[in-house]
């Protein structure tokens, strides 16, 4: 069995996040969808609804669907904010 693809990104990294709505096929499916390395976006899409988006300070973009993204988009806005980047 392959393991499941881990994505780290460091708080330093994040420019901005955002609630959107995801569409999977916006994506190219459910799953893991793209690279960071080389397509410059990657998404963890499980269902179509709620997700995060990153910006990141090198202009790639990182997605993630998640249930009810707004506290933690705030959260980490806060954190950016409070870092500086």
């Amino acid at each position: 069995m392959l393991p499941w693809p881990r994505t780290s990104i460091d708080v330093v990294e994040i420019e901005s996040a955002s609630a959107i709505d995801v569409r999977p096929m916006e994506w190219g499916g459910w799953g893991y969808r793209g690279t960071l390395t080389l397509m410059k976006q990657a998404a963890v899409v499980l269902r179509a609804g709620p997700g995060i988006r990153l910006d990141l300070t090198d202009g790639r973009v990182f997605v993630v669907t998640v249930d009810n993204p707004e506290p933690a988009v705030a959260l980490l806005n806060a954190e950016v904010g409070r870092l500086g980047t």
